[in-house]
Parts: structure tokens; sequence; C-alpha cells
């Protein structure tokens, strides 16, 4: 046997494990907005007061800092809109075959730009979730 075929063989085994051990897989780009928010977020009940924070120096009719008693909102996601109802203003109406139907008067409505899914992906050589 010959010592340097042995020493060219060791090297080479000595930069393929350096290669392979230096190699490690990038971290999933999250390319969705920076505005964009989970549906899950509004699940459940909120405070909402309204408060003035800005006013014509003329305005008599109100002052900056002046706020309403406050109020429990819970959330509902239409397609083109996010709408805030108050949980204690309902108004029970009675009809002719006597069945109750919550009336639901919006507090706030916010228009919804878009709404998308965000797929998990999968490494193709792992099969592991990215």
């Amino acid at each position: 046997m010959n010592i340097s075929r042995i020493l060219g063989t060791l090297t080479a085994l000595l930069a393929a494990v350096l290669i392979v051990a230096c190699t490690t897989e990038r971290e999933a780009v999250d390319k969705t907005d920076e505005l964009a928010l989970d549906k899950h977020l509004f699940n459940g009940e909120f405070f909402y007061r309204q408060t003035v924070v800005e006013l014509p120096y003329t305005a008599d009719y109100s002052f900056i800092g002046e706020s309403n008693d406050g109020k429990i909102v819970r959330w509902k996601i239409t397609k083109n809109w996010l709408i805030a109802y108050s949980i204690h203003d309902k108004v029970n109406i009675v009809d002719t075959a006597e069945q109750l139907a919550p009336n639901e008067t919006p507090l706030l409505a916010y228009p919804i730009l878009d709404h998308f899914d965000i797929l998990p992906q999968e490494n193709p050589t792992t099969g592991e979730a990215m």
C-alpha cells in the first residue's frame, strides 16, 4: 500500500465529511404582507372605548380626552367587512311564530382588502414541513 494513496483517500473523505457537515437548510421565507392579521386573532370578546384625540380649537361640543363608557364587543368576519357588535345591545324581537331573533347593531366596521390562505410547504428531500 502506498502512503500517499492512503493520505489522498483520507483527505478526500475528510473533505466530503466537512462539505456534508457544513450544509444547513435555510429557514422558510415568509412572504406574507406585514399588515396581514390571522383570523383567529378576532375570536373572543374585546373592550372598546372611543376617545376624542383631535378636535378643532373652536369646537364647543366636545373636548380632547372625552370618552364613552366603553363596550365589550365581539368581531364578525364577512367577505368584505370586519364588523364589531356589542355583546350587551342585543334586542330580542318576537315574531308571529314566537321565535326569538337577535338584532345586532354594528358598532364598528372596517373594510377587508383581501383574504388569503397560508399553505404549509414540505421539504422535497426529507418530506418534513417547512
